[in-house]
């Protein structure tokens, strides 16, 4: 929806997702960027109706991918955080409904292993995508509560980096980012972060 300053019967859907999409492509083109990750909209409440969801967010990627092909901007979805009950873009067959809408390799993929939860689901998940344009990177852990401590630096959580990035790399065509939350002024550990995923690329790399 568009303004939630709007009172009863004022609230219009707004398919495009926002007033900054579109901008945010601008910038991404005047910016020199050759992708522009895109999470996809969640439901405004639980009781919102998924038919309703489904054909906005389609006509909201149509628009976003018209304006990225015409600026040279590649887009691509990523998925969201499995333990969110308003998050619907969630796994494989939710991604593969958006991006198969368009041309082979039109719309990207971006994997967040975060967002996953669990090794399984991301190795699931990645098993059944040809290509991934781009990685966002962080640790994750189940507590005993079962909720998802999720941007967890890596090695800190129960995510088997090893066997993940040997699934992801034969299919990635971008860069891996971090995405872990790390307080500020902590340098040596950003740098340890580097160290700890340089080693795990070494180690893939020396066991082909």
């Amino acid at each position: 929806y568009l303004d939630y300053s709007r009172g009863p019967g004022e609230w219009l859907p707004n398919r495009y997702g926002g007033n900054e999409n579109l901008e945010a492509i601008d910038l991404a083109h005047e910016l020199g960027a050759e992708l522009m990750i895109v999470h996809p909209g969640a439901l405004f409440s639980r009781h919102d109706s998924l038919d309703d969801y489904w054909r906005w967010q389609i006509d909201a990627f149509e628009q976003f991918v018209a304006h990225g092909n015409r600026l040279g901007v590649r887009l691509a979805v990523e998925n969201m955080d499995v333990q969110s009950k308003k998050e619907v873009v969630k796994t494989a067959q939710d991604i593969h409904r958006i991006t198969e809408h368009f041309a082979p390799g039109e719309l990207g993929f971006i994997l967040d292993t975060t967002h996953l939860g669990t090794e399984e689901l991301n190795l699931a998940l990645i098993d059944q995508m040809d290509e991934i344009a781009h990685v966002h990177i962080s640790d994750a852990i189940v507590m005993p509560s079962g909720r998802v401590r999720t941007h967890l630096p890596l090695g800190e959580g129960a995510l088997d980096f090893k066997r993940i990035l040997a699934a992801v790399l034969p299919r990635l065509t971008g860069i891996l980012q971090f995405e872990t939350f790390i307080p500020p002024g902590n340098p040596d550990k950003i740098l340890a972060q580097k160290e700890y995923l340089e080693r795990i690329l070494l180690e893939l790399k020396h066991s082909k």
